[in-house]
């Protein structure tokens, strides 16, 4: 899992939560 998952699709999927 790339942390550019959790850098700007976190904020709209909400993966980070």
């Amino acid at each position: 899992m790339p942390r550019l998952i959790f850098q700007r699709p976190a904020r709209r999927s909400g993966l980070l939560r």
